[in-house]
């Protein structure tokens, strides 16, 4: 009984009951839309590995390396690769200069052909190419460099495609709870970068991150090709108990035509989705500064080792991860009990979320002693949960039709966080001796756009559907009960 009230509240009740109908509601391999959950969330936590495992080798690859010769003379050989912190600026940002190019065509040709092939293909070719970063780091500069930006391209076609998967398979009802329990992956993949790299680069080398990471990807590919398929009426094991739940629950047909025209116009003079855009880069902004640059911050203001600077960086993104299920769920319990509308939802949970971390970020960057900063961070990047989840979600309240198109260009404006954010902290924060000042103003600059994001999104932002985005359901209005 216990198990079945958590369960219950796990998965919201009413899910429970239309699941109760298959008999073992617990058994969630059986329900598909829970594996295709599963398999995105180990899909983010392996991608964030290879997007974030130079942020921890960046700093082995720099440092001075000490070698201890046999009459006891220490040796300093000086670091294996002397970049510069503008150097290093551009390698942190060289994914983003990828990403920022494919998120738009990514949500194209999923919506054109579908999101199984894109998303799973992409993520394989960012393992190959994580696998030969080390090579390409010892053979030049500017080829790693391009390596890195490759690794974004993919990864860039494959998070927007990922959108057309969950427009067919996620009712609204469990929108915000799975999806973002699906992106939590991210932090877990931050959290287990910054703490277990930590060690394998210390232990065996800065290479065996870029190893670890893309050999995770090639084995998660093969699960995902043989148990996942583009919409619920193609995959060959669904039931027909959820296959009734999740068409009904979406109202969305199967057949709809996928040749339908991109309302490109609609899309681009939309006042929700542009305050959508301003409001995801916003958050975004505060997100990359500190998973790009927090173990270079541990290192250049408290002079730990890569180590305990990589443990010390993932702890926010633990409680992140925790922290998402929470607003997810409690988010989704608000819109089912009609406490609040579905705009009035989103805007005061990303409200939380926004004023939460800017006070705790400017608290972080002037308390001065590594626990109380370490404690700040962690409150600030957690209680951020509230709007991650709520914003991940909103492609699919707008327009579910064209929400790989959305998230694309939405992925497309918040990929400039990524690149302006190292760069401009490779300018702001000296090379030779950086000062906790120089660092302050990068936390100053991360809270005020959260001000910034909050104010635009009151005033013109909502979470109602489009009108334009039910095109080319007419036709096939009458497939869903034809099924039922």
């Amino acid at each position: 009984m216990q198990f079945k009230f958590l369960l219950r509240v796990f998965m919201m009740e009413s899910v429970v009951e239309e699941s109760l109908k298959a008999g073992s509601p617990w058994l969630f391999w059986r329900q598909k839309r829970y594996v295709l959950a599963l398999l995105v969330f180990f899909a983010n936590a392996n991608m964030y590995t290879m997007r974030t495992n130079l942020s921890i080798s960046i700093v082995a690859m720099t440092q001075d390396r000490i070698n201890l010769m046999e009459n006891g003379t220490v040796e300093n050989l000086g670091p294996e690769f002397a970049w510069t912190n503008i150097a290093q600026g551009y390698l942190l940002s060289s994914f983003f200069y990828g990403f920022i190019c494919t998120p738009l065509l990514g949500g194209w040709l999923s919506k054109k052909y579908g999101g199984k092939f894109l998303f799973g293909g992409c993520l394989l070719g960012s393992a190959i190419i994580s696998l030969l970063c080390p090579w390409l780091a010892r053979w030049n500069y500017y080829a790693f460099l391009v390596g890195r930006v490759c690794v974004g391209l993919l990864e860039g076609l494959a998070h927007s495609s990922n959108y057309r998967l969950w427009s067919h398979w996620i009712p609204p009802v469990e929108r915000t709870r799975i999806v973002s329990q699906a992106l939590s992956g991210n932090y877990v993949g931050n959290v287990f970068s910054m703490m277990f790299f930590g060690f394998l680069v210390q232990r065996t080398g800065w290479e065996s991150s870029f190893w670890f990471s893309g050999a995770l990807g090639i084995i998660w590919f093969i699960f995902f090709w043989f148990l996942v398929s583009d919409t619920p009426a193609t995959h060959p094991s669904i039931s027909k108990t959820e296959l009734n739940y999740i068409q009904t629950s979406i109202n969305r047909p199967e057949n709809a035509k996928n040749n339908v025209p991109v309302p490109w116009k609609h899309i681009l003079t939309s006042k929700s989705i542009w305050a959508y855009n301003i409001v995801a880069f916003c958050e975004t902004w505060g997100y990359f500064t500190l998973m790009t640059l927090l173990p270079k911050y541990f290192k250049d203001v408290f002079k730990i080792d890569v180590f305990e600077s990589g443990i010390l960086s993932a702890l926010p993104y633990i409680y992140m991860f925790l922290m998402m299920s929470v607003s997810g769920i409690t988010a989704d319990i608000v819109v089912r009990k009609h406490w609040l509308s579905l705009t009035n939802t989103r805007k005061c949970f990303i409200a939380v979320g926004f004023i939460a971390q800017a006070v705790f970020m400017m608290v972080a960057a002037n308390w001065g002693t590594l626990t109380g900063t370490v404690v700040f961070l962690v409150l600030a990047v957690g209680t951020n949960a509230f709007a991650m989840s709520n914003i991940c979600a909103q492609p699919l309240d707008i327009a579910p039709n064209n929400a790989s198109i959305i998230m694309g260009l939405c992925q497309t404006v918040t990929t400039l966080t990524g690149i302006l954010s190292p760069t401009i902290a490779g300018y702001i924060v000296s090379t030779e001796d950086p000062r906790p000042e120089e660092w302050n103003m990068m936390f100053y600059i991360a809270s005020g756009t959260y001000f910034i994001g909050l104010i635009v999104f009151f005033i013109f932002g909502k979470a109602d559907r489009e009108k334009w985005d039910s095109m080319g359901e007419e036709d096939a209005s009458s497939s869903i009960t034809k099924i039922a």
